[in-house]
């Protein structure tokens, strides 16, 4: 009987100190990673100033989908939109965007670090050049606003991208 109990105890010590998606601890470096998908946002809403959402979806174990529509409110309300790839760490706390659509010499790139409820954007090496309006730019730090990810993406311009399910 003991070896028995021993034995289920193996078992089970052995599958939750893996990368099962069926254990809530995982072992080694894994065991730091937070969750990161979910909507995030900053700022008072369009009439009053500078607002920002970004929408992080899940793709695979080294990058994350994102979408990002932003406006620098009145008078202007120039805005800016992408959806795009987020490179992760492997931490799962760092991620970096870089692109160069031809929008100028510079290109785009950012450092995006995720601290549980909120993320911050950084431009690195003045590359913002990201095809955004006049005086539109994503720094900043967006704060949570649901965890629970829309089916679909629908950016400024009215273009949607459907979330498909991963396992």
């Amino acid at each position: 009987m003991k070896l028995i109990v021993i034995s289920i105890g193996i078992i089970l010590i052995s599958a939750c100190t893996s990368t099962s998606d069926n254990c809530t601890e995982t072992s080694g470096k894994d065991s730091d990673k937070i969750e990161v998908t979910g909507q995030y946002g900053y700022g008072p809403g369009a009439d009053k100033g500078r607002t920002g959402t970004m929408t992080v979806f899940p793709n695979d174990n080294k990058t994350l989908l994102f979408g990002i529509d932003l406006s620098v409110g009145p008078p202007s309300y120039n805005m800016g939109a992408l959806f795009d790839t987020l490179t992760v760490d492997e931490s799962g706390h760092l991620a970096i965007f870089e692109n160069d659509k031809g929008y100028g010499d510079k290109g785009c790139k950012w450092e995006v670090m995720f601290h549980g409820d909120s993320l911050t954007i950084k431009t690195l090496n003045g590359a913002n050049e990201c095809g955004f309006g006049n005086g539109v730019y994503a720094d900043g730090t967006y704060r949570l606003i649901d965890r629970n990810l829309p089916d679909a993406y629908t950016d400024q311009v009215g273009d949607t991208i459907y979330q498909t399910k991963r396992q």
